[in-house]
Parts: C-alpha cells; sequence; structure tokens
C-alpha cells in the first residue's frame, strides 16, 4: 500500500485547495526553499494517519493546523490521500476487494475532527486500526524520522539503543507481559493485606493455560510489531523487573504477618471461646428437649388432621347413602301425590265436560273487561281534561281574533283611502314633471336660436326644419317610384303564376288531400295521448326518487341498527309464551316509552331515573309472569305491571316552597321535562315521581335541604343530593348520555316512518303509473311515426311538387302588394305634409325675429309655471306617500298576526274536533265494556253457585295431595340438612388437607420422618400424649429458655466456629499465595528466556545489516552492536565502530560527519529488518556532505525496495537518487507544489 496523491485545502500554508499528484511507489523527494511548506506535506501525512500528538506538527493545537488560524475566512482544514491497495500482501485488514483507498481527515475552526474512508463518514478509532494493521501507527512512529533522530541516537545510553532494537523486532511484546505479569503481582500485594488471595491464582493459571505465549511465538512479524505499537513505556522493563522483585519480598513480609495474626490473635480467642462455649450447654440442652417435644406436638397434629382427611371420604358414603333413602321417599310420595292428582284431574275434567271449564274462562274474561273499563275511563277522564283546556284557548284566541280583525278593517279602510288619493297624486305629479323637462328642454332650444318644431319632433332653426321637410318630400316621391315599380311587377308575375297554376291544380288537390288525411290521423292520435291521462315525465322522476328514498331507508335501517347494537339493554326480546300471544300488552323499555322535552336534561333524567330505565313497562302481571316463565329471557328484567302500580300524584306543596326559594324557572319535577303516552302515566310517575330537577348544586343545596321541601334533587349535571345528606354522581361527559341516544334513535325511527310512508305512496303511484306505461309507449311510438311520415310527406311537396311551389309564391306576391300598396299610401300621405310644412316655414323666415322673441317669452313663462306646479305635487306625493306607508308596516303586522292566531285557531278547532270525536268513541266504549262487565259477573256468580256443590270430595283429595307434598317438603329438607353436613365435612377436609400442605411446607422434616410417628420404639409415641399438658409444658421450656437467652452469650458457639474456619482459610489462603508467588516467578522466568531468544536472533540479524550499510557509506570500515564489557546483550548494547581492522573504543573518536552515519546505519538496519510499507524522512542528511548524502540516497533506491520513502531534502546529492521530484515554492501567502521528474528518471 502506497501513496498516489495528496489533496490540502487550507492546511497550515496551503490556503486553496492544492493537489500532489504522481507519487512513485518507491522513492520520492520533496525539495524547496525554507518555508515554503515542504515539512507541511510530511505533517498532512501525518495528520490523516491519524495524528493526535501536536509537537509531531510542530504546533500546539489543531486549530493551528487551519491556514492562519481561520482568520482569513478559510474556517477548516482537509486533507485527502489517494493509496494504492492493488499489492495484497500489504492490504490493510477487511480491504482486501479495494484496489485504492482514499481518507480524508478535516478539522473546523472548533479543533473537531471528522474523518472518511471512500466517502463514508468514519472515526479516529477505525482509522488508526487501519493504519495499524499495516505498521503504521501514528502513536509510536518508527517509520518517521525527524530532523533531529540522528543526533538523538548517538547520544543514547546502551538500554535506549537495546529498546530501539526491541522495538524494531518486536521483542518488547515479551516487556508487555512482563508488565502485566507485574500488574498482577502488585495486585497479589494487596490481597495478601485483605486476605483476599484466591483470584491470584484464578489469573496466574489464565495466563498459563490459554497460552498466550505460544500464540505470541506463532505470530508474524507485522502482528508482533502491531501489539508492540499498542504497548507504552515497554523500555521500563528492567525498572519493573526490579519493582517485581520487591514486591517479591513483600509477599515474605505478608507470609510472615499472616503468622503472627495465627498466632496472637486467632489463638487466644479460640481459647476464650471454648470456655464461654460451655455456659451454652444448659442453654442447648434446654432447646433440644424444647425442639423435640415440639416436634411430637406438631406431628401428633399432623396425624390427626391426616386422619380427619382420610375419614372424610366415609362420613360422605354414608351421608349420601342416608340422602338416596329419603329420595327413595319422596319418589314414593311423588307416585302417591300423581295418582291423587290424577284423581282431581278426572274429577275436574268431569267437572269441564259438566260445565265447559266456565269458571276460568269466566274469570280471565271478567279481569280482562275490568282492565279495559279501567283504562278506558282513565283514558276518558284525560281527554275530557284536554278537552276543557283546548276549548278555554280556543276562546281566547278568537277573541284576540276579532280584535286584530276590526283594528286591520279599520286600518286597510284608511289605507284604501290614501292609497287612492296617492296614486292621483303620482299620476298628476308624473305629468307635471314631463311638462316641466318639456319646458325645460323648449327653453334651452328657444334659447339656442331654434324655432319649435312639429309635434314629436326636437327644436331646431327655421332653415334646419325647411331643410328636413324637404328632404322628406323627396324621399317619400321616391319611395313611391319604387312601390309603384314593384306594384307592377307583382301584378305581372301574379296573373303569370295564376294561369300555369291552373293546369296542375288537380295534383295539388290530391296532395294537399294526403297531407291533410295525414294530420288527422295525427291530431287523432295526440287527443287519445292527451285523454291517456298518463304523465311520461311523472313517471321517470318517480323511479329515479324510489331509487334515492331506498337508498336513505336502508342508510338510516343501517344507522338505528348500528346505534341500537352499542345500547342492548334498551331492546327487550323475548318469545312469545303462548301461542296468539298479544305483543301489544307489552309496552317496552321504559327509555323507549317517553320523549325529553329538552336534551339538556337528559342526564339529569338519567340519574333521576337510575336503574329503573331498563325497567319493561306491561298491561298486567299476568303478561309479565307468563314472560318471565315461558319468555326464554337471556337477560334479568324487572317489569312494571300497569294493573298493579299505584302511583301517588307529585307533592304540589314542596314544588312551591321550592319555586318560592329559588324561583319558578329553576325548579320543578322530573315528570314535567318529559313527553308520553296517556295510559302510561302511572309508569311514568313510578319512575320520576317526587324527584326535582335544579341548573346546578348551589340551587340543589338550597331546595334539598329546606325542611318544608326534603325532596331527592338532580343537578343538570347529574349531581344526586339526597335529604339524608348523601351526595353522588358528579359532570359526565355529554357524548355518553343514554337518553340522547335514545332521542336520537327515536327521531331516526320517525324519520324512518316518515319516508317509508312517504316511499309506499311514491311506490303505489309509481305501480299505476307502470301499468298504462305500456299501452302509453305504444300510443306514443305511433303518434310520433305518423307525425314524422306527415313531416317527410310536407318537405316531398315543398321539394319536388312544382303545383304547391307556384302556390306558395302566388301568395308570397299577394302579400307583396298588399305591403307596396301600403307603403305607397304612407308615403303620399307624407308628401302631403311636408309640402304644407315646407309653406309653413317660408311664411316664418319672412318674420322670424319676432316670431323668437315671441316663442322665448311663452317658453319662459311655461317654464316657470311647470316649476311651481311641480315642486308642489312632489311636497303633496311625499306627505301622503309617508302616511301610506306607515299604515301599510301596520297592516301588514297586523296580518301576521292574524294569520299566526287563525293557523292556532284551527289546529286547535281541529284538534278539539278529533278530542271531541275521540271522546264519544271512548264513552261508546266503556258503556259497551260497563255493559259487558256486568253480564260476566252475573255469570260468573251464577257459575260459582252451581260449582260449589260439587267440590267436597275434591277438596278431601287436595287435602291428601297436600299431605303427601308436605312429606316431600320435609323429606327435601332433611336431604338439604344432609348435603349441609356434606359440605361441613367437605369444608372441614379440605381444610385439614390445606393444613398438612402448609405443615409439610414449614416443616420440611415431616416428610422425612412420617413413617415414624406413633410408633413407640421412636420418639413419636402417642399412646399417653396429652395436648393440654403438651401445650403447658412447651410453655414452661419456652420461658426458662428465654431466661437463659438473657445471660448467655449465644453467639460463643458460632462465634467459636467462625474463628476456627477463619483460621482455617488463613492458612489456606497462605498456601494460596505462596503457589501464586512461584508460579509468578516461574512465569517470568519463561518470558525473560524467550525475551532473550528472539532478542538475540534480532541482535545478529542487525548486527550484519548494521555492519554492511555502514561498509557502503563508508568502504573498508565496519560497524556493530555489542553489549558492554562484563554484560549480556539483554543487559544493554553499545555502538562499535571499526577503520579497517582496528575498533574505536569510543565514538567520540569520530568526526561528526561519520557520526551522522554511524546513527543514519543504525536506523536504516533497524527499519530494514521489520519495513513498513511508508516511510517518512525529514532532511535527515542535513550533517551529511556531498558524497554521503549521494550514498544514502542510492542505498535507499537499491537496499529499499518494498516500501515508499518521501524524503524532504535540500541537496541535490539526495533527491538526484528519487525518481520523482516535487518542488514548494511561497506565493502571495500560499504553498505551491510542482511535479518534476529526476535527474535519475530522464537518465533512465
Amino acid at each position: 500500500m502506497h501513496i498516489k496523491s495528496i489533496i490540502l485545502d487550507g492546511f497550515k500554508s496551503y490556503g486553496t485547495e492544492t493537489k500532489i499528484d504522481g507519487f512513485d511507489n518507491l522513492f520520492n523527494a520533496i525539495t524547496g526553499l525554507n518555508g515554503s511548506g515542504k515539512s507541511n506535506i510530511l505533517d498532512a501525512i501525518c495528520f490523516v494517519l491519524g495524528l493526535s500528538r501536536m509537537d509531531i506538527a510542530r504546533c500546539n493545537n489543531l486549530r493551528e493546523l487551519i491556514y492562519k488560524n481561520g482568520q482569513t475566512g478559510v474556517t477548516k482544514a482537509s486533507v485527502t490521500i489517494h493509496f494504492d491497495n492493488k499489492d495484497k500482501r500489504q492490504c490493510p485488514a477487511g480491504y482486501d476487494n479495494y484496489d485504492e483507498i482514499v481518507i480524508r481527515r478535516e478539522v473546523n475552526i472548533n479543533s473537531r475532527s471528522k474523518y472518511w474512508i471512500n466517502g463514508f463518514g468514519s472515526n479516529n478509532q477505525s482509522v488508526t486500526d487501519l493504519f495499524h494493521s499495516v505498521s503504521l501507527n501514528i502513536q509510536n512512529p518508527h517509520f518517521l524520522i525527524m530532523q533531529g533522530r540522528i543526533t538523538k541516537v548517538l547520544n543514547m545510553k546502551p538500554h535506549e539503543i537495546l529498546s530501539m532494537v526491541e522495538e524494531a523486532t518486536g521483542v518488547s511484546m515479551y516487556e508487555m507481559k512482563k508488565k502485566s505479569t507485574q500488574s498482577m503481582i502488585e495486585k497479589k500485594d494487596s490481597a495478601l493485606r485483605l486476605i483476599d488471595a484466591p483470584s491470584i491464582g484464578s489469573m496466574v493459571s489464565d495466563l498459563t493455560t490459554k497460552g498466550r505465549i505460544t500464540k505470541v511465538l506463532n505470530m508474524k512479524p507485522h502482528e508482533i510489531l502491531s501489539m508492540v505499537e499498542e504497548a507504552t513505556g515497554v523500555s521500563m522493563y528492567e525498572m519493573k523487573k526490579k519493582s517485581t522483585q520487591s514486591m517479591i519480598e513483600k509477599k515474605d513480609s505478608a507470609l510472615r504477618l499472616i503468622d503472627a495474626l495465627i498466632n496472637e490473635t486467632i489463638v487466644p480467642k479460640l481459647d476464650q471461646l471454648k470456655k464461654e462455649q460451655s455456659g451454652l450447654m444448659e442453654f442447648q440442652k434446654i432447646s433440644a428437649e424444647l425442639e423435640s417435644l415440639s416436634k411430637v406436638f406438631i406431628a401428633f397434629k399432623f396425624v390427626a388432621e391426616e386422619e380427619n382427611c382420610l375419614k372424610a371420604s366415609a362420613n360422605i358414603e354414608e351421608k349420601n347413602n342416608d340422602i338416596n333413602g329419603h329420595r327413595k321417599l319422596i319418589s314414593d310420595a311423588n307416585m302417591r301425590a300423581n295418582e291423587i292428582e290424577n284423581s282431581i284431574k278426572t274429577l275436574e275434567k268431569k267437572k269441564d265436560e259438566e260445565f265447559g271449564g266456565k269458571l276460568s274462562e269466566l274469570e280471565t274474561q271478567l279481569k280482562s273487561e275490568q282492565l279495559s273499563e279501567a283504562k278506558l275511563i282513565g283514558e276518558m277522564n284525560i281527554s275530557k281534561e284536554e278537552l276543557k283546556e283546548k276549548e278555554k284557548k280556543e276562546m281566547q284566541f278568537c277573541k284576540n281574533l276579532e280584535g286584530d280583525r276590526r283594528i286591520t278593517a279599520s286600518k286597510q279602510k284608511q289605507f284604501d283611502s290614501l292609497n287612492e288619493k296617492l296614486e292621483r297624486l303620482r299620476a298628476d305629479n308624473d305629468i307635471k314633471e314631463e311638462n316641466l323637462k318639456k319646458a325645460e328642454k323648449d327653453f334651452e332650444d328657444i334659447s339656442a336660436g331654434k324655432s319649435r318644431a312639429k309635434e314629436g319632433e326636437a327644436a331646431a332653426t327655421l332653415a334646419d326644419q325647411l331643410m328636413t321637410a324637404e328632404k322628406e318630400i323627396a324621399t317619400a316621391e321616391t319611395d313611391i317610384k319604387k312601390a309603384e315599380m314593384k306594384i307592377k311587377h307583382s301584378k305581372t308575375e301574379l296573373n303569370k303564376k295564376e294561369t300555369e297554376v291552373k293546369k296542375t291544380k288537380n295534383t295539388y288537390d290530391k296532395d294537399m288531400k294526403e297531407i291533410n288525411s295525414m294530420n288527422s290521423e295525427v291530431e287523432k292520435l295526440r287527443a287519445q295521448l292527451e285523454g291517456f291521462g298518463f304523465d311520461e315525465q311523472r313517471h321517470v322522476n318517480l323511479r329515479s326518487e324510489l331509487g334515492q328514498q331506498k337508498r336513505q331507508i336502508d342508510r338510516l335501517s343501517d344507522e338505528i341498527r348500528s346505534a341500537e347494537s352499542s345500547l342492548s339493554r334498551t331492546r327487550f326480546d323475548f318469545k312469545d309464551p303462548q301461542p296468539n300471544f298479544d305483543r301489544s300488552s307489552v309496552m317496552g323499555v321504559v327509555c323507549n316509552l317517553f320523549r325529553v322535552k329538552d336534551i339538556n336534561f337528559a342526564l339529569a333524567l338519567e340519574k333521576s331515573a337510575g336503574g329503573k330505565l331498563y325497567n319493561v313497562v306491561v298491561r298486567d302481571g299476568q303478561t309479565a309472569k307468563a314472560i318471565l316463565d315461558r319468555g326464554q329471557l337471556r337477560d334479568r328484567w324487572t317489569f312494571i305491571p300497569l294493573d298493579r302500580i299505584k302511583a301517588q300524584n307529585s307533592d304540589q306543596r314542596a314544588l312551591k316552597r321550592a319555586q318560592e326559594i329559588v324561583g319558578r324557572e329553576n325548579v320543578d319535577y322530573a315528570i314535567n321535562f318529559i313527553e308520553y303516552e296517556p295510559h302510561l302515566a302511572n309508569a311514568m310517575k313510578y319512575v320520576f315521581n317526587d324527584i326535582l330537577i335544579v341548573p346546578d348544586m348551589e340551587i340543589a343545596k338550597k331546595v334539598v335541604y329546606d325542611p318544608e321541601v326534603r325532596k331527592t334533587t338532580v343537578t343538570y349535571d347529574g349531581e344526586v343530593f339526597e335529604p339524608s345528606g348523601i351526595l353522588s354522581g358528579g359532570s359526565a361527559q355529554r357524548g355518553t348520555q343514554l337518553l340522547a341516544k335514545v332521542a336520537e334513535i327515536l327521531d331516526k325511527k320517525r324519520t324512518l316512518e316518515e319516508l317509508s310512508h312517504s316511499f309506499g305512496e311514491m311506490e303505489t303511484e309509481f305501480r299505476d303509473l307502470d301499468k298504462h306505461s305500456k299501452n302509453y309507449t305504444t300510443i306514443k311510438q305511433n303518434y310520433d311515426l305518423k307525425a314524422r311520415e306527415a313531416e317527410l310527406v310536407r318537405q316531398r311537396l315543398q321539394q319536388g311538387n312544382s303545383a304547391h311551389i307556384l302556390m306558395e309564391e302566388i301568395e308570397a306576391l299577394k302579400l307583396t302588394l298588399q305591403t307596396e300598396d301600403k307603403i305607397l299610401k304612407d308615403c303620399a300621405e307624407i308628401k302631403k305634409n311636408s309640402t304644407k310644412r315646407v309653406n309653413e316655414l317660408n311664411e316664418k323666415l319672412k318674420d322670424s325675429k319676432s316670431i323668437r322673441e315671441r316663442e322665448h317669452k311663452e317658453a319662459e313663462q311655461n317654464l316657470k309655471s311647470a316649476r311651481t306646479q311641480a315642486e308642489k305635487s312632489r311636497k303633496l306625493m311625499a306627505e301622503d306617500q309617508q302616511k301610506v306607508d306607515c299604515l301599510q308596516l301596520e297592516i301588514e303586522e297586523l296580518s301576521k298576526q292574524m294569520n299566526s292566531c287563525e293557523q292556532q285557531l284551527n289546529q286547535f278547532k281541529t284538534e278539539i274536533t278529533e278530542k271531541r270525536s275521540e271522546m264519544e268513541t271512548i264513552e261508546g266504549k266503556v258503556n259497551a265494556v260497563k255493559e259487558k262487565v256486568g253480564k260476566w259477573m252475573a255469570d260468573l256468580k251464577e257459575h260459582k253457585r252451581i260449582l260449589k256443590t260439587h267440590s267436597d270430595e275434591m277438596s278431601k283429595m287436595q287435602r291428601q295431595r297436600d299431605s303427601v307434598l308436605k312429606s316431600i317438603e320435609e323429606n327435601e329438607i332433611k336431604i338439604k340438612q344432609i348435603n349441609y353436613d356434606i359440605e361441613k365435612i367437605k369444608t372441614s377436609s379440605h381444610d385439614s388437607a390445606v393444613h398438612v400442605k402448609q405443615m409439610k411446607r414449614k416443616y420440611p422434616w415431616i416428610e422425612e420422618e412420617k413413617h415414624l410417628f406413633g410408633n413407640e420404639s421412636t420418639g413419636y409415641s402417642f399412646n399417653d400424649f396429652n395436648t393440654d399438658e403438651s401445650t403447658r409444658r412447651l410453655d414452661r421450656l419456652k420461658s426458662t429458655k428465654a431466661s437463659l437467652a438473657k445471660t448467655v452469650n449465644m453467639r460463643a458457639n458460632i462465634m467459636l466456629s467462625d474463628k476456627e474456619k477463619e483460621s482455617e482459610e488463613l492458612t489456606r489462603k497462605r498456601r494460596i499465595v505462596a503457589t501464586d508467588k512461584n508460579n509468578l516467578i516461574t512465569y517470568m522466568q519463561e518470558v525473560d528466556q524467550k525475551k532473550k531468544d528472539e532478542l538475540f536472533k534480532a541482535w545478529q540479524k542487525i548486527n550484519v545489516d548494521f555492519g554492511a550499510i555502514f561498509s557502503t557509506f563508508l568502504p573498508n570500515s565496519n560497524a556493530k552492536l555489542e553489549a558492554p564489557e562484563g554484560k549480556s546483550v539483554t543487559d544493554g548494547l553499545e555502538v562499535k565502530v571499526a577503520f579497517g581492522d582496528v575498533w574505536k573504543d569510543s565514538l567520540t573518536e569520530l568526526s561528526g560527519g561519520q557520526r551522522s552515519l554511524v546513527a543514519l546505519s543504525l536506523i536504516l538496519a533497524l527499519l530494514k529488518y521489520n519495513p513498513a510499507p511508508l516511510y517518512i524522512l525529514d532532511e535527515v542528511d542535513a550533517a551529511l556532505d556531498q558524497s554521503h548524502t549521494q550514498n544514502t540516497g542510492i542505498m535507499i533506491r537499491n537496499h529499499f525496495r518494498n516500501s515508499q520513502f518521501i524524503i524532504v531534502s535540500l541537496k541535490d546529492d539526495m533527491f538526484n537518487n528519487a525518481n520523482v521530484l516535487f518542488k514548494t515554492r511561497f506565493v502571495d501567502g500560499t504553498s505551491q507544489v510542482t511535479r518534476v521528474q529526476s535527474h535519475h528518471q530522464r537518465n533512465k
């Protein structure tokens, strides 16, 4: 992986976007003057690699990377690098499928960084991991060699040089492991102080068992380098080693402390606790005896409960046998009762045969007639009251209407008189206004020099009038000549056409006869259609309206069904309890039997009625009983039989008092807020009677607690106040009101009924029309056909019959003659009048001045007179108009009042007529029913007298039957008592079973020792067990134990056991700590040995490369790394240099250039040992002369063929060996880069 191009935008000195393209994959050089931006390119590469240490980029914070710190409008710095990834040997992990990787980093003015990898947003860790996987760890940048690195190497001590070798070879990985081990030892030291050692053993075990050392040894070079780069402080290995040894000594000290703790603290404490333990013996003895007796007591109770469970089955079986015996007696008694019942039925049948079941029929019929009589009398009384009220209102309306009529007649008479006068004034005013206009126009024309013209023409000068008259004479003469010519021509053509038509008259008459015949047929068919009585348009409209109303009916039906389904309790469904059942005897659910006058009171009425809203109103108690017995009801229902409800009238005294307190408009009985049918009055009084409704809580409080009222009071919002002081309810959601929904359903049902009625009428009309539709259509088709045929014949005659055409032309000529003759006469009259006018005008022209003066004076007098008359007329007309308007408004208002009054009066008259008719009907029904009731009562009385003589034998049998039924009832009572005893046994058995389970759960030892209960050879003998004595003994033992517990150290035994366990645990932990210490020491020795092996191999390889590279720089010389005298390689390394065969004792004997070559050779040898894909060198040749600089470039080009070098240099001998050379310049405050081909490439 190597760099292909770099794009810098706003980064350091690169203020504008600068693209550096064409990087060579091996050797690239950057040169330029000081301050032109050379090193900034290297800083940009480090920036993309994830740079976080700003000292590497020679700045203090990220903001300083932005061009001029963002002060020139550039608010961010970004660097984008394109990497060639075709060489998969150096490919980052996870990017094998990419031949090019583009990484971009951007920092804004707030020092916030963003990363992108191949165009997708990323984070710092992902970018760092990518480069880390190819040995480019910016946190430990051994691939970056800056200007002072060589000098730093020269001044390194032996152990620092050794650290470089370890870093380059990956041996420092072992230092990381050693550091981890030292950390564990420190934790062990802490654990010893806290006596918590087991974790050390587990950690050592983890290290030794997971094979981490083996894994490290098997790692590839770049993986070892990756681990090395993640570690920090690896050069402190030796210091940590000494620290580890110190810690081991501390562990020895800790072991001695443990021994002292056991001997000086634990052992004395154990002796003390053993002495205290003897004080517990008596206490424990009593406790043991208490426990033993408690267990025996519990076992005894357990056995008793268990036996109760076992005996329950036998007891229940015995009771069941008793039940079977009583059931046998009941069965025998039932048989005897049935025999007696059959005998009774035989006697009753005999009676029925003799009397035909007349008694039951008579009683039923009498009761039915009496109920009808009561109902009719109630209806009649109500109707009388209503009739009386309506007649009273009728009289009042008649009186009011008569008064309005008298006033209206008087006003109308005044209005007619004034209006007639106003019309005369208006006509007179119109004439005077017209005269005024004419006078004004005449005066204006004469004043302008014009003269009066003839009547109907505008005034003009005499000369103009004369010219106009002469023109009229000339025009008339021309029109006369034209008319004479047309008359002459038309007469000639008329004579000619009449001669021709005589020749074709027969054909013409025949055609006209045919036309007349067809017209006669058409008129006949039209007459049939008109007399048919069929309205075709009405038929079509009815078809459309029927479809529309059918859709409305279906929609309303669906809405009603949907609404009723959500109010299931308002729908009473039942089966007919008997054939021919009269369903009209069931009025329905209460909430459906009345209408709320104002829906705002619905909630108050709901609260007033409560659950009674869902009661069902029926005609009588027998109907209710029949439905309950045989109506197959699915729910529980409460019935209100009208024959049994005796509701009282409301307390008017209390209402009057309440109205005095809060006002008449603020309180009333609930029943006055609804409307209902008269025959339901008792039911409604039963539901709503004596409940007051008021607007709010304040008024309710005033009413309900008044001593003279004290009635249940309900507010509009549903709060219920009881006289006892109870308040219930509260504000409810209006949307959930039952009565509102019921009212809505009833309205929809009424609308549906109206629509259905209208639909039926239209359907009937449509069927009637539809019956005649077919005949009408047939006649209509014949009529259209005949009319079309007549029209075609007429068109044919007009187009092809010459006689017909001639006749039409003759008629046209005759009409022309008449027209022209009239024109001729009119023109002659105009000529005569105009000639006369010309003569008059000529006479006037002779005396024009005197005539003009006379006309001007006359016009002025006429104008003045016309103005006076017009103003007078206007004034009179305005006065009368005002009077007429006022009267008209009064009459209109009176008319409206009279119309309204007449409508109401007519309505009352209709209602009174209907009510009287209803009264007569009801009275007739009452008389008829009374007559029937008297008849049925007489029949019933006679029938009862006859039956009484035949009932002695039946009474005897009934007594026998009652005796048998009583014995059955007694046996059933006994069975119930036995069943009760069985339930008690079952309950007792169940309780015992529950107690057994609870005891088993509470005392687990019961299951284990159950087989010993009651055995004399065990401790659970129950032979002489006395419950009362055992209870008293248990109480004594508990008292003694409680007394001893106050003086005895109850925890002495436990503390002794704990201390013994603590002693054993300390001893065990001491062994574990000692074992873990030995394991750690062994592990450190193994790591040290492996480190030495790896380090020794790397040292040998680096020494070979070090000597070869140095000899390349300085022929006939050599260099190596070796351990200081008397020490091993692991103690440190020193640089040794030889010229010829003479090894120098110290580097101080070398010149500055030679020392630089030694340091550079060592760095390059280290880089060659484990090469990275990219190396950055910043002016490393600064201290070298020309020849050595040239050799450095040649050596890099020849020896590092698998890595890309980017070198900043100011010397030609270095960058002339590069494959690509980039030159930087500083122009107009920004850096610029130019790519040139190096001399080396040009030579090639």
